[in-house]
């Protein structure tokens, strides 16, 4: 009899590799008037990310227009 496989409950989801140390980064601010505009616009940058080996990070988003606040936000969360 084979023993269960035992679950380590340490589920992370997918691992990111980081960048290699030539790809450039690109942060931007991503608002949009809905979400399926979001979600079309974040397939986008997966391909363009793909195609030119750069990566585009999201350092902040949602819906509307961007404010002051949003700024400040990504100035924060800037990587």
């Amino acid at each position: 009899d084979e023993a269960p496989e035992q679950d380590s409950g340490d589920e992370e989801g997918p691992v990111v590799p980081l960048p290699r140390r030539k790809v450039q980064v690109i942060p931007i601010i991503l608002k949009t008037k809905s979400v399926s505009q979001f979600d079309m616009l974040m397939e986008e940058i997966d391909r363009v990310q793909e195609s030119y080996g750069v990566r585009i990070v999201i350092v902040h988003g949602g819906l509307g227009p961007v404010i002051p606040k949003d700024i400040v936000h990504a100035e924060v969360e800037k990587p």
